[in-house]
């Protein structure tokens, strides 16, 4: 294993310094990009929060739950680790993997945001349209393929949001003090992790952003900039997650995740809007469905869910299909609505009998009816 524990200048150059059990070593930037931080990630989770209440913490803990004492670290360690609370479990995450997460697509933007006015050698803005537009200087990043998704809002959002622009800029300015740290931004984040848990304590290396909402207001020129700044088009595989499940849908009031008839009622037209299959389905959809709703909601892997019918080739291909085409995203935003609105309806209604119940008068003894004889 190894651990980047900070950067130094040679010649002119900004590179950055890794430990692992052979000593210390100096690396180039582009190395950070996949390297610099274990390759442990036994345990997964999901969180969602404003990650501008993470605070800065003392990197020794994580290193030392990691076994991460390695020769060369007596020099000094200048990783930042961030720490935050979820559920009865404490996070802890290094500034590097939040690195990674932002900075997207990360082999292309990461070395770039050590150097100053980073976003200026990427990219220019056209302030022309409304909310303004992101183009790119380099060929490479103008044609970017389709799997790395919208890499220009969240680049427009580090121009047009205060705590944003400090975000980005925030990278440079302790590069130039040695260290690998990132001043937070006012937002709220859903990311997923990687990494290792111990009993309470859980110590990410490797994140995937899922999606980030602006929580303060842009500067005036991009007045119109939306708040959603990024969302994963696509659900991440992220195994099972003891704070939030991966679809966001939630399970019946029964705790069961299949569909009932009144649900399947109103997904199928979404489902097929011709009212029918475009061609002749071998499995019910509806079953295959539910196989897609376990893995998700329960976050199994594809190969290890119980599917109702078929196997996860057949799920995995369903979904893709569903997916790609919008249809299973409007196909969660009904159950969600559905199942919770379900819920509460059966809460008050208990609330309903509990309130009659107390009203009523008592039994007299040796009766069982509530009416007096």
């Amino acid at each position: 294993m190894e651990w980047a524990t900070g950067l130094e200048s040679t010649l002119g150059k900004l590179v950055a310094k890794v430990v692992d059990a052979k000593g210390a070593r100096q690396v180039s930037l582009e190395r950070l990009v996949s390297g610099g931080m274990p390759r442990v990630r036994a345990d997964r989770m999901v969180i969602e929060q404003q990650i501008e209440s993470w605070c800065e913490t003392d990197s020794a803990e994580y290193r030392r739950a990691l076994g991460l004492e390695l020769p060369g670290l007596a020099a000094g360690d200048r990783h930042a680790v961030y720490e935050t609370q979820a559920g009865k479990c404490r996070v802890l995450t290094p500034a590097l993997v939040l690195m990674r997460a932002f900075f997207r697509p990360t082999r292309y933007l990461l070395p770039q945001m050590f150097m100053p006015q980073a976003l200026d050698r990427v990219r220019f803005l056209d302030t022309s349209k409304s909310p303004p537009t992101v183009e790119f200087y380099a060929a490479t990043l103008r044609n970017l393929p389709p799997k790395h998704g919208d890499v220009k809002t969240p680049l427009l959002w580090m121009s047009a949001f205060p705590s944003a622009i400090g975000f980005a800029a925030s990278v440079h300015r302790n590069a130039l003090c040695g260290r690998l740290a990132v001043s937070l931004p006012s937002a709220k984040v859903r990311i997923a992790l990687q990494g290792l848990c111990l009993q309470r304590l859980f110590l990410a290396t490797n994140a995937t952003l899922l999606e980030v909402e602006a929580t303060e207001a842009p500067l005036e020129w991009a007045a119109n900039h939306p708040r959603t700044v990024y969302r994963r088009s696509t659900f991440v595989s992220i195994g099972a997650s003891p704070v939030l499940q991966v679809s966001g849908v939630p399970r019946r009031a029964d705790g069961s995740v299949d569909l009932t008839d009144e649900e399947w009622r109103l997904i199928e037209p979404v489902l097929f809007p011709s009212g029918k299959p475009c061609r002749p389905l071998r499995l019910d959809p509806r079953r295959v469905l539910d196989g897609i709703l376990r893995k998700l909601i329960d976050g199994t892997a594809w190969r290890t869910t119980n599917y109702p019918v078929g196997t996860h080739v057949n799920a995995l291909y369903a979904y893709r299909q569903w997916n790609r085409s919008g249809a299973l995203e409007r196909v969660f935003a009904i159950l969600r609505e559905q199942r919770t609105t379900h819920a509460g309806t059966i809460a008050r209604d208990k609330d309903a009998a509990d309130a009659e119940r107390l009203q009523a008068p008592p039994c007299p003894r040796g009766t069982g009816s509530a009416a007096p004889q």
